[in-house]
């Protein structure tokens, strides 16, 4: 799944694209070039911009951009599978409330 941050409209927009690949998690930054930012901003509320470039973004905003699909028991045990194996990782934010995500830029 990719939380997917587009820096060309007004105001930038997130939104979740491929939630039902539960096997992959990254940051999409739409962008002429890579602005890293405007993403921080685009993430306000969503989840933050690290230091070394990856995202930890918010266990629930994902759940509120996977809108009606995050409803499903079946989606939802999947989904907290991939936590689990994020957490089993390293992958995690301190708190675990925020999974690590690296980041992509595209045009």
């Amino acid at each position: 799944m990719d939380v997917v941050t587009d820096l060309t409209s007004t105001p930038p927009a997130v939104t979740l694209a491929d939630p039902d690949d539960l096997k992959s998690f990254k940051v999409l930054g739409r962008a002429p070039s890579p602005e890293p930012e405007g993403l921080a901003r685009a993430l306000e509320g969503v989840g933050t911009l690290a230091d070394d470039g990856h995202a930890f973004i918010d266990v629930e905003a994902v759940l509120r951009l996977a809108g009606d699909r995050a409803k499903d028991p079946a989606w939802r045990e999947g989904f907290y599978g991939m936590i689990a194996y994020a957490r089993s990782k390293g992958w995690m934010d301190r708190s675990g409330t925020a999974i690590q995500a690296h980041v992509e830029w595209t045009s």
